[in-house]
């Protein structure tokens, strides 16, 4: 086999390989961050009540006093200054956690009514995720969701309901952390079916362009045959 046919050859087998590699990695696939209950989670149940005594309006409302709308969307993220020696620097720096918190554990779906917990959820991200979206069967009364330390969504309603389809936003590649803070108000306190998932982020453009390059190549050793 000649230099040029030799070199075709090649540049065929590579290509192949290439977009091989390149559609599989590219096609979009859904991770789970969260699947139920079950999956760990740093937990910290010594929060106590954040209304007591008068409340701190909007979020923490005094006991089974269900001040404000049904299904109602909070605008601002909660002042929880009130738990600040419970939670100490959650936000800021999730990896090291004040002795409140427990190791990873499963999350319960019930806690003492009319206090409020909070939950932290570690990920790995892999080369990076994008529409990270939340789910729940039924939270009773109220969640708020940061992603590292960045509010995304708040929400309560007096009965409790599920809140589903919430957009958390996309991450880089690393470690990170989705922190949220469940609320009750009175009555009974559920938090049933955590679900977060996540799309992959697609393949880097560099490899799309390390393809083009390999078809380039490959019409400089076409042209040269036919020369």
């Amino acid at each position: 086999m000649n230099t040029s046919s030799w070199g075709e050859a090649a540049a065929r087998v590579i290509l192949g390989v290439t977009i091989f590699f390149t559609t599989s990695v590219a096609s979009a696939a859904t991770v789970t961050i969260v699947a139920d209950n079950t999956t760990p989670g740093n937990y910290n149940n010594n929060l106590g009540d954040l209304g007591a005594p008068s409340g701190n309006l909007p979020w923490f409302p005094p006991p089974n006093t269900f001040t404000g709308a049904q299904d109602e969307v909070f605008v601002t993220e909660p002042d929880l200054s009130a738990a600040s020696p419970s939670l100490g620097d959650w936000l800021n720096d999730p990896a090291n956690l004040n002795s409140n918190w427990s190791a990873p554990m499963a999350i319960p779906q019930f806690w003492t009514v009319n206090d409020e917990v909070a939950v932290i959820y570690a990920f790995d991200a892999g080369p990076g995720l994008r529409d990270i979206t939340a789910n729940f069967d039924l939270i009773d009364n109220g969640i708020h969701l940061w992603v590292d330390g960045i509010w995304k969504f708040g929400a309560r309603d007096p009965e409790g309901r599920s809140w589903t389809n919430i957009a958390l936003g996309s991450v880089d590649a690393g470690t990170h952390y989705v922190q949220i803070l469940l609320e009750d108000s009175g009555g009974a306190t559920r938090y049933i079916n955590p679900e977060i998932t996540a799309t992959v982020v697609p393949i880097p453009a560099a490899i799309w362009l390390f393809g083009s390059g390999l078809l380039g190549l490959f019409g400089i050793f076409r042209k040269k045959k036919a020369a």
